[in-house]
């Protein structure tokens, strides 16, 4: 995205509400308690404040993916690296950012979104990949998650398995504008998205209970499920626990399931179409890592904006200004692809977005941040 296109999606961003508790730096823990023993690194993030230096993050399980999204940073520089978790730093418009591996699995995850808790992170995009849920997807399509289907196990041990994992609205704002991409592009998917806890266990009559496994891919499906994964869960339910704004943008690997009315295909062709590393699942990863840079840029610049136009009481208070809604700029149309369920929209062209903003953003909540600039 260039710097007006930047410029107009962070005015969409505008009409978010408030919300409280505002973010503050670090987590609250028990007196007595501290994780970061001192000033020192987390257990297993070896990054002090001072290194990691950013409070927005970019996330992917892959460590070998970090240094390709720390690319896309200004002045981008290695941190650390222990137990796989690898984390660069780098600056976007002059704003200090990192990017960190999260290894495989919630259980995994949950560690360093734990520890970046700790270090005072605010807001984390999650890169990941995906197997695709619905008739009509693609290897190489880009998911936008709204929340999470919790059945990883990691995060029951944090929530009753009534409670939503739910990305934030802003982000998933910011990453649908982001996700539109060149002319060309085939539009976004956006919608809920499944976690699990197995990647195995996906493949049909490999689990021993495999009727009621059978049962379960088929309600995720029937349900209007997009894709499937292994850390969104853990993403957004600690996020959430821990006051940061959370979202994930995905690249289509493979099909797992066809999808409703989709014609039927061998356990074998859909087990291959997720191993195989085509160029079409290549593009879409190296579009899921611009998508996620650019929304980071979005609400980067939104923060900064907000931020500056507050009078010095609402600076005092932490509470963002109210930035008027800027008119958007015209708009090309766009596909727009709806669920075969629910007939809802699952990628709304750019212009739609704009048109309906100002009702969309009555839904959101809009996290202040807690310093947009670390000194060094």
């Amino acid at each position: 995205m260039d710097t007006h296109s930047i410029d107009d999606a962070a005015s969409m961003l505008a009409p978010f509400p408030k919300r409280a508790p505002v973010l503050t730096a670090g987590v609250q823990l028990p007196a007595g308690v501290d994780f970061l023993r001192g000033d020192a690194e987390p257990m297993h993030v070896k990054a002090s404040p001072n290194g990691i230096k950013g409070a927005y993050g970019i996330l992917a399980g892959d460590p070998g993916r970090i240094a390709k999204i720390a690319a896309l940073f200004d002045d981008p520089a290695e941190v650390a690296t222990n137990r796989g978790f690898t984390v660069w730093r780098g600056q976007l418009d002059g704003v200090n950012v990192f990017a960190a591996a999260h290894g495989i699995g919630s259980a995994s995850a949950a560690i360093v979104f734990e520890e970046l808790a700790l270090l005072g992170c605010h807001t984390l995009i999650r890169v990941g990949t995906c197997g695709s849920l619905q008739a009509g997807m693609r290897v190489g399509d880009v998911v936008v998650s709204t929340g999470c289907i919790r059945d990883d196990g990691t995060t029951r041990a944090y929530l009753p398995a009534e409670f939503p994992a739910v990305a934030s609205h802003e982000l998933v704002t910011a990453l649908r504008l982001a996700t539109m991409g060149a002319e060309g592009d085939r539009p976004p998917w956006v919608g809920v998205t499944h976690c699990k806890g197995s990647f195995y266990s996906e493949v049909p009559g490999y689990v021993p209970d495999a009727a009621a496994a059978d049962a379960r891919w088929a309600a995720w499906v029937g349900g209007g499920a997009v894709a499937t994964e292994m850390e969104g869960a853990a993403l957004f339910a600690i996020g959430g626990a821990r006051n940061m704004r959370t979202g994930m943008v995905l690249a289509v690997l493979g099909v797992t399931k066809k999808g409703p009315g989709a014609a039927d295909e061998s356990t074998a062709e859909a087990v291959a179409s997720i191993l195989t590393d085509s160029e079409e699942a290549a593009a879409g990863k190296t579009r899921a890592i611009r998508a996620a840079v650019d929304a980071l840029r979005v609400v980067i610049r939104h923060d900064v904006t907000a931020a500056t136009a507050g009078a010095a009481k609402r600076v005092e208070d932490r509470v963002p200004a109210a930035v008027p809604l800027a008119a958007p700029r015209a708009a090309k149309a766009s596909t727009t692809r709806h669920c075969p369920h629910h007939g809802h929209c699952h990628a709304p062209a750019i212009g739609i977005i704009a048109v309906g903003a100002a009702a969309f953003g009555a839904l959101a909540a809009l996290a202040a941040t807690a310093a947009l600039r670390r000194a060094d």
